[in-house]
């Protein structure tokens, strides 16, 4: 999809029309954000690697928490911000729990979890690379560094 862009939008089409017919109601963008969504997709940030899969998930998950399948920009920056770490081809594991993963796991394991699972499973290996035994691992205090997947959220 990257080396065809022009392909992008009749794709975005059918991947609305796709998840208007498994869903039972319309999805659609409003206009601002029909504009916002393809132009992240070209952007440098939205790098892919399993290019339409990563598109088919992405419309689907936007219409699924759309209401009424009206799909705002609102929506469209939370599904932006959220595979931020799977559409980036960077290295830095902060940014793309892959790089700890795939090696570990295969190459596109991380396509098979929910999209929030990769981020806990890459803060998992990294607490256990960075301790020397597992009463270790119990020893690290909540939100610490070395503990990232405690780090509290509000």
């Amino acid at each position: 999809m990257n080396e065809r862009g022009e392909d992008l939008e009749p794709n975005i089409d059918f991947e609305l029309e796709t998840s208007s017919g498994k869903s039972g109601y319309l999805v659609k963008f409003n206009k601002v954000a029909r504009e916002q969504y393809p132009a992240f997709c070209r952007s440098p940030d939205a790098l892919r690697t399993a290019n339409f899969r990563d598109l088919n998930a992405s419309i689907t998950r936007m219409g699924t928490l759309a209401d009424r399948g009206h799909i705002t920009v609102a929506v469209v920056e939370e599904e932006i911000g959220r595979p931020r770490y799977k559409w980036q081809s960077a290295p830095d594991t902060e940014l793309n729990p892959r790089a700890l993963i795939e090696p570990l796991l295969g190459p596109d394991s991380t396509e098979q979890i929910d999209y929030d699972e990769p981020l806990k499973l890459a803060s998992l290996i990294e607490v256990c690379r960075s301790c020397n035994s597992m009463g270790e691992s119990y020893s690290i205090p909540a939100g610490s560094a070395r503990n990232p997947a405690t780090t509290p959220t509000g």
